[in-house]
């Protein structure tokens, strides 16, 4: 249980029954920790910037990779070099959906840029662009996202 609790990011952990020393010693220890703020504020602009990166890169990775036959969030979690279990938290984390969601999403909105671009291409053409299979499956997503049918778009 503490393993598991500290890398979820438990600051600390105390199993029961605990001793007053025990205690009194990790307060100590939080509060200290807390004094160092200035360092942690540095940091965390960092890691901002590092989140933007790393939201770029898998950007480009999805668009590069989406109409390729095999891509899936297994694949994708491998191209970013990470178990699926962390990738999955990083991008809900960052983005606020799933993986399988900023997927869609990306799809959608390069379906989107291309009927932008080329309005008289073919649904189908453009369904397997986007790494899509079955073009009801692609208007109900789009209609869901845009608030109109792809054809409507036109």
């Amino acid at each position: 249980d503490k393993k598991k609790a500290i890398e979820l990011g438990a600051a600390s952990y105390l199993s029961k029954p605990f001793e007053e020393i025990g205690l009194l010693a990790t307060l100590h220890k939080l509060i200290a920790s807390q004094k160092i703020t200035g360092e942690k504020e540095s940091t965390e602009v960092k890691e901002e910037e590092s989140d933007e990166n790393w939201l770029e890169q898998l950007a480009l990775l999805i668009e590069k990779e989406m109409a390729e036959e095999n891509f899936n969030v297994d694949r994708l979690a491998g191209m970013m070099l990470m178990s699926r279990t962390a990738f999955y938290k990083r991008v809900q984390q960052l983005t606020g959906m799933t993986p399988n969601q900023y997927i869609m999403e990306s799809r959608l909105q390069k379906a989107r840029s291309i009927l932008e671009a080329q309005p008289k291409i073919k649904i189908t053409k453009l369904v397997r662009m986007v790494g899509l299979k079955h073009e009801g499956y692609f208007a109900k997503n789009f209609t869901q996202r845009f608030g109109y049918s792809p054809s409507d778009f036109r």
